[in-house]
């Protein structure tokens, strides 16, 4: 792979602004609010769809692959970590790892085969449940356990 590619990969946070003539793969983008262009053998641009939507492609990609682009559509995750003190789950011969109907989505035992007593369940919010957790206040987020 050419030295570009490695370079390109290691710049500080690139924001990219075109993908230029395919016969060999030309980049422009900023760094430092100066415009740059590299050209290399392969060109891989790792970006959501949400900001690729942005950017100009020349030549077009496939319908296809425009259409995935502009209508993929994205959901609200949120992780909501509980930690007790001990590890009610297991005494209660329960693993800790569950999918459910439920607003939390999947529990996860974050603290699975680790030592200590401690254990730490993770929730996944999703959709508009997790924008319900998200808008919630600091305090409300952050609620001690009492003990």
């Amino acid at each position: 792979m050419a030295d570009t590619v490695v370079e390109a990969l290691i710049l500080d946070l690139l924001e990219w602004l075109a993908i230029a003539d395919r016969s060999y793969e030309e980049a422009v983008f900023l760094q430092a609010n100066s415009p740059h262009t590299i050209t290399a053998d392969y060109l891989i641009g790792a970006v959501p769809f949400t900001v690729q939507r942005n950017i100009e492609v020349s030549p077009a990609f496939s319908v296809e692959k425009q259409t995935a682009i502009e209508q993929l559509p994205y959901h609200s995750v949120s992780k909501i970590f509980l930690q007790s003190r001990k590890r009610f789950w297991v005494e209660e011969g329960l693993n800790g790892f569950a999918t459910t109907d439920l607003p939390i989505r999947e529990l996860w035992d974050m603290t699975y085969m680790q030592p200590g007593t401690r254990g730490i369940l993770q929730a996944y919010p999703m959709s508009i449940h997790s924008r319900r957790v998200t808008v919630m206040s600091e305090p409300i987020k952050s609620l001690p356990s009492g003990g």
